[in-house]
């Protein structure tokens, strides 16, 4: 190998080891320090960046933003109809509240209609959605 491309290689050589984590560090606690005090935990109804931080920390999203797109969190998937009218959400299986009872169909639509009529990017959609229905559980 000749000089020239074993220098293209350091870099990658010497922070390889700092990637990978040691078994000390995964035995240590996340510690979180939020800017500012959290004084609601409801991103519905507050535009306090560290109640929404918080809020995508701890709750779950039918899609969430993983850094590059957005992928079903909540959500199995979708199907849409042919003429683009009618979309079908189904949940994964599987899940379930804090309390150990199932997330359903039916818990999920007043969340959806709640952030609808709250947040500005939802009133701009709810503007194009006729019904919101469950088909079952």
């Amino acid at each position: 190998m000749h000089r020239r491309n074993f220098l293209k290689f350091v870099p990658a050589l010497v922070t390889a080891p700092l990637t990978v984590p040691s078994l000390a560090q995964a035995k240590m606690p996340l510690r979180f320090i939020p800017l500012a005090n959290l004084t609601s935990i409801d991103p519905i109804w507050t535009t306090a960046v560290a109640t929404y931080n918080h809020a995508y920390m701890v709750y779950d999203q039918l899609y969430g933003w993983d850094g590059n797109q957005i992928r079903p969190q909540m959500a199995a998937g979708h199907d849409v109809s042919q003429d683009g009218l009618t979309w079908t959400f189904t949940l994964r299986d599987g899940l379930m509240f804090h309390d150990r009872e199932p997330v359903l169909t039916r818990d999920c639509i007043p969340s959806l209609l709640r952030w609808g009529s709250r947040d500005s990017f939802g009133q701009v959609l709810m503007r194009y959605v006729n019904e919101i229905v469950p088909l079952d559980d």
